[in-house]
């Protein structure tokens, strides 16, 4: 059995660990204080098909395999430097953290899906290296998946600034407050295209005071891959290989503007729009408590170019409303803890109204000419995972649709999720997520323009804490798929888990 880390893991994990030193150096020192914590799991998953069930692999940032069997071992750690209330610089901190899988499985694999270093003063931080976020309003905690980041694939690495939380503007008497990130990241190398690079940015908005009972938000979020090589593609889609990749084209892309002034010889596709694989949401939602009981209403917006802007697309998107219990009361036999619920649509993306023709073209969710892999890095979706590859589902689904080169064939989508979480007075916690689609394929393909497969899939997890290891808890789920998109599983997974 070999595990081995290719040459660009160890580059950027090489960032990861001169940060670290650097911010370890700062504040390792008797000014400071420092909290910390581990963390170890070892478990197996076993599944009735090859293939392993939905939700034992959606949302766990790329750690599991996409086959059955599985044995899993996975170790974490963090830490966090503050600095001494007393002295000066008391609003400076500074932490890391590291979170690796190994799995013994049909391919044995190494994942790293969290490395990163960490420092900042007040709300404001810098990071570098790969870190386990999910980015948008909503539910972050029990979602089926947020539109356009979520926690579907091994994260990117990346350099990012941002605020942690919503920072309140003073003059507004703390009524508005911002919160926003920035980043440029590297994508991994694929068949199809190598040394592309992340950038993106957020900027959320809140208006209301943390102790209002009702507070209402607004946001965007842009993602664009851009720059690369790719020796796959056609010339018409690149310049001898190349992809657009100088800092000019890089201050077009931020602001999504059209290329200026580009040679003849440039590829028509950039020329005649924006550089690069765009895409994200607008975002919106109201949060409201009565009594203990806190309600949060969200949508998320697609958008990949000025027609999801202009609401073109008509009302596609993530619909949600998360419940979530905030009383206190420890006396108590079972508590429910959360519930949510989400309605998820993608099936108006090439559905131009009319008055808007010729001014917006339709959009096909997470495709791209050039970057054929789509919006996905390590063969998984980087956004909501029910937007799905052909290799996931089944053939007799698949292949009629694959006509192109494309990774990801099922883009047009109706879902309804529901998630539920409560707990046992014992310390006993159940978790569960049932959601049913309608799946049309792609836009590009008319097979499937007004056909439909159906399918099921639901998850019950729990975790049960023992006396065991000092108390390590025992962690089991069971999973079911059913229906005519992916073939009908039923899997498990049993571990134990143990923090300190």
């Amino acid at each position: 059995m070999k595990f081995y880390l290719t040459q660009a893991m160890r580059r950027h994990y090489a960032l990861f660990l001169v940060f670290y030193l650097i911010v370890s150096t700062l504040f390792a020192q008797k000014t400071t204080n420092f909290t910390g914590g581990y963390s170890a799991e070892v478990g197996a998953f076993i599944s009735s098909t090859k293939r392993m069930p939905f939700w034992l692999r959606a949302n766990q940032y790329g750690i599991v395999p996409l086959t059955a069997p599985v044995g899993t071992v996975r170790l974490g750690a963090h830490g966090e430097w503050k600095a001494d209330s007393t002295v000066k610089r008391s609003r400076w901190f500074a932490n890391y953290g590291v979170y690796a899988a190994g799995n013994v499985a049909q391919t044995n694999q190494i994942v790293l899906p969290e490395a990163y270093a960490m420092t900042g003063v007040g709300s404001f931080y810098i990071y570098a290296g790969k870190r386990r976020e999910i980015i948008g309003l909503g539910d972050s905690t029990y979602t089926s998946g947020f539109y356009s980041w979520s926690q579907n694939a091994t994260p990117i690495p990346k350099i990012q600034i941002g605020t942690n939380g919503f920072v309140p503007l003073k003059f507004t008497k703390s009524i508005v407050a911002f919160n926003f990130l920035y980043a440029h990241g590297w994508f991994p190398n694929t068949d199809s295209v190598q040394g592309s690079f992340l950038h993106q940015k957020s900027l959320f908005v809140r208006f209301g005071k943390p102790t209002w009972k009702a507070k209402f938000y607004a946001g965007i979020i842009h993602n664009v891959q851009w720059g690369g090589r790719s020796d796959y593609l056609k010339q018409s889609l690149t310049v001898d290989g190349k992809l657009p990749s100088s800092f000019r084209d890089y201050t077009d892309l931020i602001v999504a503007r059209p290329p200026r002034n580009r040679p003849a010889n440039y590829p028509g596709i950039d020329s005649n729009n924006q550089i690069g694989n765009h895409l994200g949401s607008l975002d919106f939602g109201a949060e409201l408590m009565v009594e203990k009981w806190n309600l949060l209403l969200y949508y998320q917006h697609p958008f990949e170019d000025r027609s999801g802007l202009a609401f073109a697309n008509s009302l596609d998107g993530l619909y949600g409303i998360r419940i979530k219990n905030t009383g206190n009361r420890s006396d108590y036999k079972f508590r429910i803890n959360q519930l949510t619920l989400e309605y998820f649509n993608t099936t108006n993306g090439d559905k131009v109204p009319e008055g808007l023709t010729g001014r917006y073209e339709g959009d096909t969710y997470f495709n791209h000419s050039q970057y054929i892999d789509g919006w996905s890095t390590r063969q998984r979706i980087i956004g909501t995972p029910f937007i799905t590859r052909g290799k996931d589902i089944r053939q007799e689904f698949s292949l009629p649709l694959n006509r192109s080169r494309r990774m990801i064939i099922n883009n047009r989508i109706k879902m309804a999720h529901f998630a539920f979480a409560g707990g046992f007075n014992s310390g006993v916690q159940l978790e569960t997520h049932l959601a049913v689609s309608q799946n049309y394929g792609p836009f590009v393909n008319p097979v499937y323009r007004n056909r439909h497969v159906n399918q099921f899939s639901g998850v019950l997890r729990t975790s049960i804490p023992t006396t065991w290891l000092g108390g390590a808890e025992l962690q089991a789920a069971v999973s079911l798929d059913s229906g005519q998109l992916y073939d009908n599983a039923i899997g498990g997974y049993l571990g134990l888990r143990k923090r300190w």
